[in-house]
């Protein structure tokens, strides 16, 4: 597992890992996502590959577009794929031409697909639910054996009811597709009980095909990212309270709530709110701000780089979202020791607060409920240490855990077809053919042991084939044999693989009955007696 970074923030989360998550062969995993904005889905997508990486397995993150500010928050051994470059023309025009975000996402099926095709990873998480539907068509255009995982990372239907009727429209055309396209995937992974239970509902999926999976949020680089300096004349020393909220401009985080909340409290309350984030939205609640009469009082900064500096300087942080998944800002909050008022949407927050455990829910829009609540807790006594404890829940080795195992779990379900379309090269050849490092490698990927090269499988190379016939009809333990003979096995497979009496061979092995005693012809005769020997020894000492 690497530790080094380029600025060794990494090395505890390392550390971490090495103690839970126990030593694989690499893998090639495959992570999609629309591009790397400064978003939740796409930091908490960050996160999972640098982990990834971590843990020793080669990393491709896949992005629809290029563009995006987190670039840097990507460790060294993670390789960006941007589709837009020579994986797609029409999809690269309509990236070039700044097309709807949903109309590049569409193009990109082609682009995947042929991603899919060249690179062949060992599996494709698609880590966010607006990029699902797409993983799946284009896994199946790519007519490759190539596991799927899709990650849901929104609640699927909170958002229907808040958008005009066109959209509308086409988020239920969505739903349709999720619910005949989700079943195809090989495991999907919600990343709350919320989620998990509507996405049930929404694709009739019996509840073990969803995985329920905390997301990644405390992480090394948010601890010292807790300690950067911050100045900005609101936060000296003596000044009013700050309230802070932050998220896209758009109608899923609910900020024109918050503002009229913010009104209701500004007579009562000598506070100040800032907003941290940008979209389409932030001239228009600038605008409103201003309308309300709290142009002073109110600070929309645009979008910066580490919101936690904030965190650990404000008094307060409120959600007030009209739907999410999990949100990781506010685990972040409660990781800074900020005390957090949220709504309780369809979902996450009362799964994170513990229904009101760790923080205040109040329904959905009611600006009024939610002004209360924010005075009641400007007036409370603070209790940090607690609420940093429950932050310790959502820390990043569990959760890579989580998701390895169930990475794992696909690779090794659909190794037997992967193996039958293309085997790994060392797989198909003389075991000699190859350094055992590659060999290693190779079963790595697909899920196998050495002993495994001793077992009849299709992909298997013909020559070893039928030395695994000869193994199971003298009763030889595979995985035994290559524990304890590995060497002379490596040289029985040279053996055999340039062995030209292969028509006696295949006379020798469909004759009925066990065998009895090692073919002469054979010249791997000697080694067969032998090991067939050690069996029965071993039996006997068992049963005695």
């Amino acid at each position: 597992m690497t530790i080094d970074t380029d600025d060794g923030v990494f090395a505890e989360d390392a550390a971490a890992l090495h103690a839970l998550v126990p030593s694989t062969p690499a893998k090639h995993i495959a992570v999609f996502i629309y591009a790397l904005t400064g978003g939740g889905a796409q930091r908490r997508t960050v996160t999972l590959a640098n982990g990834f990486a971590e843990c020793g397995h080669d990393v491709d993150l896949v992005v629809v577009h290029a563009r995006g500010v987190i670039h840097h928050e990507l460790a060294p051994r993670v390789r960006l794929v941007d589709l837009g470059d020579g994986y797609g023309r029409l999809h690269a025009a309509a990236c070039r031409r700044g097309a709807p975000r949903g109309l590049q996402t569409a193009l990109a099926v082609p682009a995947l697909a042929r991603y899919l095709r060249r690179r062949r990873p060992d599996v494709l998480l698609s880590a966010a639910s607006h990029v699902n539907l797409v993983a799946v068509a284009a896994a199946r255009l790519s007519r490759r054996p190539i596991p799927l995982v899709l990650r849901a990372s929104n609640h699927p239907s909170g958002n229907l009811a808040h958008h005009p009727p066109v959209q509308r429209l086409v988020r239920a055309w969505l739903k349709w597709l999720a619910r005949r396209f989700y079943p195809r995937a090989d495991a999907i992974i919600a990343v709350s009980s919320g989620v998990a239970r509507e996405l049930g509902r929404l694709t009739a999926l019996p509840p073990e095909r969803i995985t329920v999976i905390d997301n990644p949020v405390l992480t090394a680089r948010l601890r010292r990212r807790m300690a950067e300096p911050l100045e900005h004349p609101w936060l000296a020393p003596g000044s009013p309270p700050v309230i802070l909220a932050a998220g896209r401009f758009t109608l899923q985080k609910g900020f024109p709530t918050l503002l009229e909340a913010f009104r209701r409290i500004a007579r009562d309350c000598d506070a100040r709110l800032v907003i941290l984030g940008d979209g389409p939205g932030r001239e228009t609640l600038a605008a409103r701000a201003k309308a309300l009469g709290l142009g002073e009082r109110v600070l929309m900064p645009g979008y910066v780089d580490n919101p936690l500096a904030w965190m650990c300087r404000a008094r307060l942080f409120v959600l007030s979202s009209l739907w999410e998944g999990l949100p990781g800002v506010l685990v972040e909050a409660l990781a800074c020791g900020l005390p957090v008022v949220s709504t309780a949407c369809p979902s996450g927050p009362a799964e994170i607060l513990e229904d009101g455990a760790h923080g205040t829910l109040v329904p959905v829009g009611d600006a009024e409920a939610m002004g209360r609540a924010i005075l009641a807790a400007l007036a409370a006594r603070p209790e940090p240490e607690r609420l940093r404890a429950r932050a310790e829940h959502f820390a990043l080795a569990p959760s890579i855990k989580a998701y390895l195992d169930v990475l794992e779990a696909v690779i090794r379900r659909r190794a037997p077809e992967r193996l039958a379309w293309s085997p790994p090269w060392p797989l198909t050849v003389r075991l000699d053919w190859t350094s055992p490092e590659g060999l290693s490698r190779a079963l790595g990927r697909v899920c196998r042991a050495p002993g495994d090269l001793f077992r009849a499988w299709p992909g298997n190379a013909d020559h070893r084939q039928r030395m695994a016939r000869m193994m199971q009809a003298f009763a030889i333990d595979p995985d035994r044999a290559a524990d304890t003979r590995w060497q002379e096995l490596v040289a029985a497979d040279a053996r055999c693989a340039g062995c030209v009496r292969i028509a006696r061979c295949a006379a020798w092995l469909a004759r009925p009955g066990p065998a009895a005693e090692a073919a002469s012809f054979c010249p791997n005769a000697g080694l067969f007696g032998t090991l067939a020997d050690e069996a029965v020894r071993e039996r006997a000492a068992a049963s005695a």
